[in-house]
């Protein structure tokens, strides 16, 4: 793990607007880009220069937007249209979050004292945005950092018969949305109507069954992506670590004990459903610590990911903390 701060770096005017510096070691994460000029527009600068954000996409998978003077839901969704994407619906939740109107929401709302562990957003989903723009409006008071990691550099670390064993039977997702373990499955399918969520379960692929006591099972099959639509580079996105229950808080994992899977509010398998091994497990929690990079919010910064390329997550805090995001 490395921190921004310690590979500052070489500083590239790109116009006469602003200036990047370049990370020194060529992984060192999010490419940063402050303004050159007094009163640059943000929200302009991208719209004139999409085919320069998106050659630093391609190249670091993040970009790091500092001193623009950011400040509001509405500004954080003009910025998404203006690299060309429209913000998305959170749908099939996995976290608490709140819209804040025009298809922007408050970053997940997990107690201050949880880590967040690194993953790609909604990759558990048959769909997902490519494009994450997350706005720091409130940095904490302590903590707070915003882990990220290249997922190609993290799919280079990992051992090549467990990347070929998912290759061939895909990620079994299953998930028990009951609102006491974990969301409720009208938080998650975002209805209360029992027919209309069996609707939407179908619609996104999801097998599914109510138990007795009203809690919906539901369970997915997805293929393995392991290679980026845009550049073709091998990549590690899926949500296998992520819902693991090795992933829990020792007291969850506590709690969850004696659980059936089918039971658990998330958990991971192949796609053939069997369980994936401890020593494999270990291996992806490693790869992801080797290539975590993390760096410290201020007020008014911008972050621009490929949610393909660019895993995230969130460090423990204290105080106040408010980073909102818009999913494109």
């Amino acid at each position: 793990m490395s921190q921004l701060s310690g590979a500052r770096r070489r500083v590239v005017p790109v116009g006469e607007m602003v200036a990047a510096e370049l990370p020194a070691d060529g992984r060192s994460l999010p490419l940063l880009v402050r303004p050159a000029a007094a009163d640059v527009a943000l929200a302009g600068w991208i719209g004139a220069n999409r085919d320069q954000a998106r050659l630093w996409l391609d190249r670091y998978g993040a970009v790091l937007f500092r001193g623009f003077g950011m400040a509001d839901a509405k500004g954080l969704a003009t910025l998404l249209r203006a690299t060309g994407a429209e913000p998305l619906d959170y749908t099939e939740r996995s976290s608490p979050r709140r819209e804040l109107g025009g298809r922007v929401y408050t970053s997940t709302e997990h107690p201050a004292h949880a880590d967040i562990l690194l993953h790609c957003e909604n990759s558990y989903q048959a769909s997902w945005p490519t494009l994450l723009m997350f706005l720091c409006r409130v940095p904490a008071e302590t903590g707070g950092e915003t882990p990220l990691a290249d997922t190609r550099r993290v799919r280079g670390r990992l051992p090549p018969d467990l990347v070929d064993r998912f290759a061939a039977h895909g990620v079994m997702y299953r998930r028990c949305l009951d609102g006491r373990l974990g969301l409720s499955w009208q938080d998650v399918l975002g209805t209360a109507d029992r027919d209309e969520a069996e609707r939407r379960c179908v619609a996104r692929g999801l097998r599914f069954s109510w138990r007795a006591d009203g809690a919906l099972r539901t369970e997915a099959v997805r293929p393995l992506v392991d290679r980026h639509p845009g550049t073709g580079e091998p990549i590690w996105f899926n949500h296998m670590l992520f819902f693991h229950p090795s992933s829990l808080a020792p007291e969850a994992q506590a709690a969850f004990a004696g659980l059936a899977s089918e039971d658990l509010p998330n958990d991971t398998r192949f796609g053939d459903g069997s369980a994936v091994p401890e020593a494999a497990v270990a291996a992806l929690r490693e790869a992801y610590r080797r290539e975590e990079v993390r760096f410290t919010w201020e007020a008014g910064d911008v972050l621009l990911l490929d949610n393909m390329l660019t895993a995230h997550g969130r460090g423990v805090f204290t105080g106040r903390r408010e980073v909102l995001v818009a999913m494109g």
